[in-house]
C-alpha cells in the first residue's frame, strides 16, 4: 500500500510547498524552483508531487539558534530548514528571509546600545 502524501503550504509563504504523510512526517519540499523546472521540462501539470519533491530534507529542532540555523543553509545550499518536535512532526518553516529578518533585528538591538 502506498503512503498517502499531503501538500503543506504555508499560509505566510505562497512559493513553498512541504509533503507529508498523513501522521505529519515531513518527507519533501517542493519550492517555486522546483516547479519551474518541471514545467521547463515538460512535466505534465498532473503529475504526482513526488516527482518534483526534493527528498532528504534538513531538519532541526526549535532548540537551535539563528546563527546555528544560517550556517546549515549555507553549509547545505539550501533556503529553507524544516522544524520538527522530538518525534519528528513538522513545527514549522525557517526561511533564509527568516533568519536575515532576524539577524537585522539582533543588530539593531545591539547598535541601541
Amino acid at each position: 500500500m502506498a503512503t498517502k502524501i499531503f501538500l503543506f503550504i504555508p499560509p505566510d509563504n505562497s512559493s513553498l510547498g512541504l509533503s507529508l504523510t498523513s501522521d505529519a512526517k515531513p518527507i519533501g519540499i517542493v519550492t517555486e524552483r522546483d516547479i519551474v523546472r518541471a514545467v521547463a521540462d515538460g512535466l505534465s501539470y498532473d503529475s504526482p508531487i513526488e516527482t518534483i519533491m526534493t527528498k532528504g530534507l534538513i531538519m532541526v529542532t526549535p532548540d537551535k539558534d539563528v546563527t546555528e540555523a544560517l550556517l546549515i543553509m549555507y553549509q547545505n545550499n539550501i533556503r529553507h530548514l524544516v522544524v520538527i518536535n522530538e518525534k519528528g512532526n513538522l513545527l514549522g518553516v525557517v526561511s533564509i528571509r527568516d533568519v536575515a529578518r532576524a539577524l537585522n533585528l539582533m543588530a539593531i538591538d545591539l547598535s541601541f546600545w
